[in-house]
């Protein structure tokens, strides 16, 4: 739900969470804590106060509340707490550079169900592309979006653009428990420009093994291989997480990390920007615009056209439904 760095010590960040208000802060020992924001005596926001001895006061009337979510300080009269006198607290985990919060029963937090990283151990601050982007859309739309490589050739024709490789081939799908995986081998194809200065020999034919895998409800991992004929030593490898969190109905905050063994030469910020510009000045535009039109209706009710090559996002979609549903309380 959040980058490490955004929670700065002595600093409150605001973030609304599956349509919840949330206040992140970092208690004295810089442990992340999370708290509804939402002061319960007079419902002022807890973000527009201020931290005082590792607890966030409310700037309204000066309540503090610690990092468990227990009021620790009455200015009132006496000073004397109310029993129950509490704001929500939620369990959190940082796991390289990013902040996890689980928004159900406590009791139910399970770490075992955070996104594999693995693919970062061991790698440098140069070797690792982070960037953040909030988009007025549903996250199912951004999930499409990241299981659909077909529409690089036409949202994305500067960078990503394979002359209609993608479209042209129609990925192996599976899918098992929460997990669905579409794979494409493109053999003896132009590269992506993006990719072709960096092969040993730019502007010939390449292969390619791009893997796109959903873990439900909202990651996914896309990895990339690409090799030519003429040195098969070297591999541009491409390994990426995509980290969704519905803000409410109609918007998400969308995270993503990337990690790469090529263009490591420029510096971390001119190489964010270039994925930045993909995701923020193509696909953000195409997906707000979508969801617009769509007008607030259910995905299903407007009867999409399926196509060939679709079975990874129907699959995904369809998956994600029973998880939701499974979660709804029982009448």
């Amino acid at each position: 739900m959040a980058r490490v760095d955004e929670v700065e010590p002595e600093h409150l960040l605001a973030r609304r969470v599956l349509d919840e208000p949330l206040v992140l802060f970092r208690e004295n020992d810089s442990t992340i804590a999370i708290l509804e924001d939402t002061c319960p005596h007079r419902f002022a926001p807890l973000s527009l106060g201020r931290l005082r001895d590792g607890a966030v006061e409310c700037g309204y009337h000066g309540l503090r509340f610690s990092g468990t979510g227990s009021c620790v300080f009455n200015p009132r009269a006496d000073g004397s707490i109310q029993p129950g006198l509490a704001v929500r607290a939620y369990p959190s985990v940082e796991l390289h550079g990013l902040i996890f919060v689980w928004m159900g029963d406590p009791a139910n937090a399970d770490p075992s169900k955070l996104p594999d990283l693995s693919f970062l151990d061991g790698a440098s601050s140069n070797d690792v592309l982070t960037g953040y982007l909030r988009t007025e859309a549903n996250y199912e739309l951004i999930i499409d979006n990241l299981l659909d490589a077909s529409h690089a050739d036409f949202l994305h024709p500067g960078l990503l653009s394979t002359g209609g490789a993608y479209g042209r081939h129609v990925p192996k799908v599976d899918y098992a428990g929460d997990e669905v995986c579409e794979t494409f081998m493109l053999e003896n194809l132009p590269t992506q420009p993006a990719v072709t200065p960096y092969l040993s020999e730019p502007g010939k034919p390449a292969h390619q093994k791009m893997v796109f895998r959903w873990v439900g409800p909202s990651f996914v991992y896309i990895s990339g291989d690409i090799w030519q004929d003429s040195d098969p030593s070297r591999v541009l490898i491409s390994r990426s997480l995509h980290a969704l969190t519905p803000e409410s109905n109609g918007a998400t905050h969308y995270w993503f990390k990337i990690r790469r063994n090529y263009d490591l030469e420029r510096p971390v910020p001119n190489r964010e920007a270039g994925v930045l510009y993909a995701f923020g000045q193509e696909d953000k535009p195409m997906l707000e615009a979508v969801a617009k039109r769509m007008g607030g209706k259910n995905f299903w009710d407007l009867r999409p056209a399926v196509l060939q090559g679709d079975n990874a996002q129907v699959i995904a979609r369809r998956h994600l439904r029973k998880m939701v549903n499974a979660e709804q309380p029982q009448s």
